[in-house]
Order: C-alpha cells, then sequence, then structure tokens
C-alpha cells in the first residue's frame, strides 16, 4: 500500500480462513474488509506453520526464518536438557518489529500477539494474553499497570473457554458463537482503547477469536460455495470481525495505512 503519513494499523486474525474471507468479502457479507481489499492489494503467503506448528508468527514479527528466531513449536526441545520446554520468555534469537521501531523513536502499542514475550529495552505499550484462548504466560503488560488499566476501563476478556482445560470435549454451537462475537466487540474495545490511550504511530492487535471458530465452529456446508452464503455460526463471528475492523480502521483516522493478516 502507499505511504502515508498517518498511523499504521496491523490487525493479526489468528487461524484466520483466508478462502472464507476472501469469499465472504466478495459477496459483500465482509464489506469493510471488501473495501480494504478494492482499495488496496491482495495476496496469499506461504507459511512455516505447515512444517513448524507456531513458528509463523514469530516469523511475523521479526522478519526472520525459524532457525534465526528459534520459536517452532507450543512444546519444543530444550538445549543442554533431555525432554521440552513450554514456550517462555527469552526464547526469541531475533528482536521484533516493534522493539526495533521503538529504538528508532517510534511508539507502537502490541496487544495478544500470540507466542510473544516482553522484550528488555522495550519502552512502549505491551499487552499479552489478555484475549487469548490458549494461555502460556499469565495476562500481564508493560508498563506492568497498563492491563490493570484496562481491565478497569474495559472489563474482563468475556470468552469464558480456555484451551488447556478443555481438553477434546465439543462445545455448544449457539453458546461458543454468542461468546466469540461478544469477545470480538471486547477485544475492539479494547484496542481502541489502547490507541487512543497511548497515541502509538504503529498498533498492532490480533484477534484470537477465529482460531476459535476454526476448532469449534467449522462445517460442512462450508466447504461448498453456495451454501457457506448463507447464515451459519462462523459468518457471525467473521462479520462481527468486520464490524471491529472498521471500528479500529475509523478510530486510527482516515490517513492511516491498515494490513489485516491471518
Amino acid at each position: 500500500m502507499a505511504h502515508t503519513s498517518g498511523k499504521t494499523v496491523v490487525i493479526g486474525l489468528e487461524l484466520g480462513d483466508g478462502q472464507l474471507v476472501k469469499a465472504w468479502a466478495q459477496a459483500g457479507r465482509l464489506p469493510r474488509l471488501k473495501s480494504l481489499v478494492e482499495q488496496g492489494c491482495w495476496g496469499w503467503l506461504e507459511t512455516t506453520a505447515e512444517q513448524l506448528h507456531i513458528s509463523a508468527w514469530p516469523c511475523i514479527y521479526t522478519g526472520a526464518a525459524p532457525g534465526e528466531h528459534g520459536v517452532y513449536f507450543t512444546f519444543q526441545p530444550a538445549p543442554g536438557m533431555q525432554g521440552y520446554q513450554r514456550f517462555h520468555t527469552g526464547l526469541y534469537g531475533c528482536p521484533t518489529f516493534w522493539k526495533v521501531l521503538d529504538a528508532a523513536g517510534k511508539r507502537c502499542a502490541v496487544f495478544d500477539a500470540p507466542y510473544s514475550h516482553p522484550e528488555e529495552g522495550y519502552g512502549g505499550a505491551f499487552i499479552y494474553d489478555w484475549g487469548t484462548w490458549a494461555h502460556y504466560l499469565r495476562p500481564g503488560s508493560s508498563p506492568p499497570a497498563l492491563i490493570r488499566q484496562l481491565d478497569k476501563a474495559c472489563g474482563p476478556y468475556p470468552l469464558g473457554n480456555e484451551a488447556n482445560d478443555l481438553g477434546f470435549a465439543p462445545l455448544d454451537v449457539a453458546d461458543t458463537t454468542a461468546r466469540l462475537v461478544k469477545s470480538v466487540q471486547a477485544k475492539a474495545d479494547a484496542t481502541c482503547w489502547l490507541m487512543k490511550g497511548q497515541g502509538a504511530e504503529v498498533s498492532f492487535t490480533v484477534f484470537g477469536e477465529t482460531h476459535v471458530a476454526g476448532h469449534y465452529l467449522w462445517s460442512a456446508s462450508l466447504q461448498d460455495t453456495a451454501a457457506r452464503l448463507e447464515a451459519s455460526p462462523m459468518l457471525a463471528v467473521y462479520e462481527e470481525l468486520d464490524r471491529a475492523i472498521g471500528r479500529i480502521q475509523d478510530a486510527a483516522g482516515p490517513d492511516a495505512t491498515v494490513v489485516v493478516i491471518s
């Protein structure tokens, strides 16, 4: 997209389904995403996640390949130890783009980036594991008071389901859909609050609700071109997400550059 003098907003869709997004956007069911595609550009990316489960997000954060940034799986080999180690702080072998920008004097705000953690020397706003579905760190922020201020302003994240507690049990589709729609709204509220309060030049937020929807709301009808355009639980979540993207874009201002990535 052409460079502008406004803010840059990056919105991540964790496990977002690009095929569905494109089909629904072209059909007019996702008007804000349709507008972004028509006014900007669209492309398909290959992903290292096809071989190394969680490596893709750190690749986006660092611009480095998995062998450089060092994050491959939720549980991965522990050098010098027998067995494995869970994802934890200090794993990255490369700085994130927000740390590089911060060092260059650009104010950044990062919100719920999966498999990320506080970095020493980063001075911007950073909130992690607030509205994520699978927690690997306790929810927190940098500076530490920021997450408490968020909860006070917007309330706690409302999803109420946690991957590590669910196991392989199915969830009620109607209840899960309602929870996800409410959670998307809460993430949009929190993102707009963070952007306004921090005055960030670069904002990065990730919606994890698409990850949950991909696990629990998928149905065979979504594989049928005609059927997927009808109302469905999955579509309800993506329509709410489209509205959330619109709210964030409007909050960023007319000169903002908006990037949506899955």
